[in-house]
């Protein structure tokens, strides 16, 4: 089929094509005619020898009767059978026209028929009526019934005419068979010319096919081009929607999502790129370190909202304090770093650095709050304090915390000699959890004096470190070393369990100091209270002490754990009272048992009147809240004289006793009396 030409314009046949057909059809007709022609010579002479019948009269009935019936309706009616623009009605009609015409043309012609004749037309009529109107599946079926009928119809004409009935039904038979003969030879002219017309008729049902295919196809294009419409506008939503995800992640990739500043990850790696070309281009890079004073206090005492708010007021006043060129990140928390990549002299740091902490410093209202805000900053410089990115931190960072231990409010810049300092508390860390496993620490005890009665009350038990290879540190160095590691929680326990133990062979109250972490940790109420019942020692005779700097890292947390402690009737005391910040406000609200007056007042005592007055209010305010007064560093008959007119409970000193160990301090247990 595909190698039959097509005109795909017109959608009509090309004309070969069709002239071609037209020939073939002629050709078909012609054979058929040939073949009925044949088949009715050849029955009509069988039938003429067997009626004795003269064969010159017996072609004259052939020639007039049966080609004026036999062959046209035969022709017309496999004509009609394919003229789809005749109806089945048209087609039957017009069959049983020809066929009666021709009937009565021969009737009423000088050609008279034969009752055999008669016979033969008749079944001629019906055999091409049933297989006209059957399909040609069923040409046996309709023959069959043809025979059927014809037999009937001789039967009853013999039988009516008195004819000899054996040699009437030969003669009808015969005629059947021939008949038979011709139309099977018709047929299969019929079904060749049959094929050549199906092939053609489904050629033109594939042309038809294919016009309403392209229509198909057509309206199938503008409706898929209109989905394809719909779908692109979808999809660049989609890849819209997905690039504002991307763009978005990618941001918050790089960036604080509270303060909107670059975050860590893209401060590093925008360390590490100018760093590169700064040794490239062979100039200095300098970092600037800092963090907000005191903004725990600020946070838990305002609320976390409150903080995130003065996180994202101080990054705003950071950023507009800075150049153009300078990048400011917060790394987490209240921490802020500033990178800034060029400069021509210091003093250009020193200005960036200065402008930052004055913007910083400016008065500041957030919910109607005034709240004044301090930082510390540290400068460090590339390749002056560090070779790499994270040296260079470290060091602003040093610095920093070297600001921090002289008040804050200030930027300083790192030097060597606190690079020596930061080896040093970094060797001391290693050594601190090794030392322990050493038995290397030991515990010495200072007696305290009740001024009633002269009588050592209790004693407070003071850590010392003496590492076996020689290396020394004071409490004052490796003690904040310890506290801001988790080396405490294992020094701390030690000491709690230690100094009770000493507590009960001496007979006596012991005074422990103890460590914010130590307070934090939610397993020290089990440890005090382990440690007390292992030893056999009363609860009511272990004081802890706190300073105030401990105790406003975080009062509530602090509080609780008080609360707790004492319901244990364990006594708690606050050391260097006076030197903390915020200690009225809080102090009515705390299970306070005992108040320490910091050394730095007691030595003033005589000299400095301001210091005086100091310590005769902190006397009246321990007796106001019910709590006992310590006065610690007394050296001198004057001070401890002027320490029980004021009013002071106990004392402290080295008047009374030096620490020392507990076999020495047993001697001043139980009466010692100083004058």
């Amino acid at each position: 089929m595909n190698d039959i030409p097509v005109n795909p314009v017109t959608l009509r046949f090309p004309p070969e094509l069709e002239s071609e057909f037209r020939e073939s059809r002629k050709e078909s007709d012609a054979a058929f005619v040939r073949v009925a022609l044949v088949a009715a010579v050849t029955v009509w002479s069988l039938y003429a020898f067997i009626d004795r019948i003269a064969f010159v009269e017996e072609l004259r009935l052939v020639l007039a009767l049966r080609f004026l019936t036999l062959p046209p309706a035969a022709a017309l009616v496999f004509a009609f059978t394919y003229a789809e623009w005749f109806s089945r009605i048209q087609q039957a009609a017009t069959f049983v026209l020809l066929a009666g015409t021709g009937l009565l043309i021969s009737w009423f012609t000088w050609l008279a028929p034969t009752p055999a004749d008669s016979t033969y037309l008749a079944g001629i009529i019906v055999l091409f009526f049933f297989g006209y109107a059957f399909s040609r599946a069923r040409f046996v079926v309709a023959s069959a019934a043809g025979l059927v009928i014809i037999a009937a119809f001789s039967t009853l004409f013999a039988l009516t005419n008195r004819l000899e009935l054996a040699q009437f039904i030969a003669q009808s038979i015969i005629l059947l068979i021939g008949n038979l003969a011709g139309m099977v030879a018709s047929y299969s002219l019929e079904s060749s010319v049959r094929r050549e017309f199906l092939r053609v008729r489904a050629l033109a049902g594939d042309v038809d096919s294919a016009q309403h295919q392209s229509e198909w196809l057509e309206s199938l294009v503008v409706e898929r081009t209109r989905d394809l419409a719909e779908t692109n506008e979808q999809l660049r939503s989609e890849i819209s929607e997905r690039k504002r995800a991307e763009d978005r992640l990618q941001y918050l990739a790089a960036h604080d999502v509270l303060t909107g500043l670059a975050n860590r990850r893209f401060f590093e790696d925008q360390l590490d790129s100018v760093i590169a070309r700064a040794i490239e281009s062979d100039h200095q890079v300098a970092m600037i370190l800092l963090d907000i004073d005191k903004f725990k206090q600020i946070n838990d005492g305002y609320g976390h909202r409150f903080g995130d708010l003065l996180l994202r007021k101080v990054g705003e006043r950071i950023q507009n304090a800075l150049r153009l060129l300078d990048t400011v990140a917060r790394l987490g928390g209240d921490e802020f770093a500033i990178l800034v990549p060029r400069f021509e002299s210091l003093d250009d740091v020193r200005t960036v650095a200065s402008r930052v902490i004055e913007s910083v410093r400016a008065p500041l209202t957030i919910d109607s709050v005034d709240v004044d805000v301090t930082t510390s900053a540290g400068v460090a410089l590339f390749p002056d304090h560090a070779e790499d990115a994270l040296g260079v931190i470290r060091c602003a960072d040093s610095a920093m915390y070297q600001v921090k231990d002289h008040g804050g409010n200030a930027f300083a810049f790192f030097s060597r000699e606190l690079d020596v300092r930061i080896a040093r508390r970094t060797l001391i860390e290693r050594r601190l959890v090794p030392a322990l496993e050493r038995n290397e620490f030991e515990l010495v005890y200072q007696p305290k004096l009740r001024l009633a009665d002269r009588s050592v009350e209790g004693v407070e038990a003071l850590l010392r470190w003496k590492p076996v290879d020689g290396f020394s540190s004071s409490p004052a160095e490796f003690i904040p070393i310890a506290e801001s590691s988790t080396a405490i929680l294992h020094i701390g326990e030690w000491v709690v369990r230690t100094a009770c133990a000493a507590a009960a062979r001496m007979g006596c109250a012991v005074n422990v100091n103890i460590s914010a972490r130590q307070l934090q940790d939610k397993a020290f109420l089990k440890l005090v209270e382990s440690a007390c019942a292992d030893c056999g020692l009363d609860p009511e005779r272990l004081c802890l002490e706190i300073t105030e700097s401990v105790l406003m890292q975080d009062l509530a947390v602090a509080r609780d754990q008080l609360l707790d402690l004492r319901a244990l009737g364990i006594r708690v005391s606050i050391d260097d009272f006076g030197t903390g910040f915020s200690s009225l406000q809080y102090l009515s609200r705390l299970p306070i048992d005992e108040l320490k007056i910091d050394r730095s007042f007691v030595a003033s005592v005589g000299e400095s009147g301001a210091d005086e007055a100091i310590v005769k209010t902190v006397v009246g305010l321990g007796q106001a809240v019910g709590a006992k007064v310590v006065a610690e560093g007394v050296e001198t008959l004057a001070q401890l004289r002027f320490l029980e007119a004021a009013g002071c409970d106990h004392i402290q000193g080295w008047l009374v006793a030096r620490a020392s160990d507990e076999e020495t301090i047993e001697s001043y247990v139980n009466g010692s009396r100083v004058g």
